[in-house]
């Protein structure tokens, strides 16, 4: 059992079933976005909870979702820690916004990328 909070703001079962990868990405690029908007008034526990949803729509898109997911919240103050951290693991083209950006990623997570990831990695 996870000790991730529990949400109805995505239902990954169904989403799961969705043939059509548009709308994932679609959903993806729309949860950033309002994240962005809103997360200087979210609660820790909404945060989290935007966290979980990031991540695991993060593992259901394309690149492309991802890298605009990494673009929006890169910059921001409040950002999600894993999901940060999962995008700045991600292919260069998804991670160099997050890495050059971020102010969520602590100096552990810089050093085990820099360790697993590539030359491109460690330049951002």
């Amino acid at each position: 059992m996870s000790n991730m909070p529990t949400t109805e703001l995505v239902n990954f079962e169904a989403l799961a079933n969705e043939k059509d990868m548009g709308r994932r990405n679609e959903l993806a690029r729309n949860v950033a976005t309002l994240f962005s908007l809103t997360s200087e008034k979210c609660s820790d526990e909404q945060i989290e909870i935007y966290d979980s949803v990031l991540v695991r729509l993060s593992d259901m898109v394309e690149a492309q979702a991802r890298a605009f997911i990494a673009d929006r919240l890169a910059s921001l103050r409040r950002a999600p820690e894993a999901t940060m951290r999962r995008l700045a693991a991600d292919d260069i083209a998804v991670a160099r916004p997050v890495l050059q950006r971020s102010t969520a990623l602590r100096d552990g997570d810089l050093i085990e990328i820099a360790l697993n990831r590539g030359e491109d990695h460690r330049v951002a």
